[in-house]
């Protein structure tokens, strides 16, 4: 007898003990032939869908298309966009795309932070969120300089300057401070 065949003749008895994955919950009739008059739920090799199980819906030909198009009107306006910048700020932008926050680094601070070692996903998205945070400095601080009339690199008074202004705007979280304790002596 192969293997195939024998997955192709269902056992006649139920299972004994409950152990079976598919609990029926009404009576199960007992005595002689009882085995023979127990309903089928299923033919042999069919499985039936869960109808506990939410259905999955996939993508329709008209949702996938919309999706197209906002992608392609998003590379529009992204090449438009392009075309405005000056070579400066493509030079600029094209290093920013490039750069990345050191993961062993990031993995290092979060620990010394949290006392935990941070999940893969974790430090993967800390990377993004401080690659942001630098970029946001960067930005205010090529702003303060132009202010300053300064041209050409970046100096730390700008950089401080850009800190405390994007401070002023809230946009520096800062942690709450914990209330202190009174002393008793």
């Amino acid at each position: 007898m192969d293997l195939d065949e024998e997955d192709d003749e269902a056992p006649a008895a139920p299972p004994i003990g409950g152990a079976s994955a598919d609990v029926d919950s009404r009576p199960q009739p007992s005595g002689p032939g009882a085995a023979d008059q127990q309903p089928s739920t299923a033919a042999a090799g069919e499985t039936q869908p869960d109808s506990g199980a939410e259905e999955r819906q996939t993508p329709t030909l008209d949702e996938e298309q919309q999706l197209e198009a906002r992608k392609q009107e998003r590379q529009r306006k992204n090449k438009e966009v392009m075309k405005l910048l000056t070579e400066e700020q493509l030079d600029r932008y094209e290093s920013y795309r490039r750069s990345t926050i050191s993961r062993p680094n990031m993995k290092k601070l979060l620990h010394s932070v949290t006392g935990q070692a941070p999940h893969q996903n974790t430090t993967i998205v800390m990377c993004g969120i401080a690659k942001l945070f630098v970029g946001d400095v960067v930005e205010t601080a090529r702003m303060v300089a132009a202010e300053m009339g300064d041209t050409g690199a970046l100096r730390p008074v700008h950089l401080q300057a850009a800190y405390q202004r994007l401070d002023r705007e809230g946009k520096i979280p800062h942690r709450a401070k914990k209330p202190r304790r009174m002393r008793m002596l």
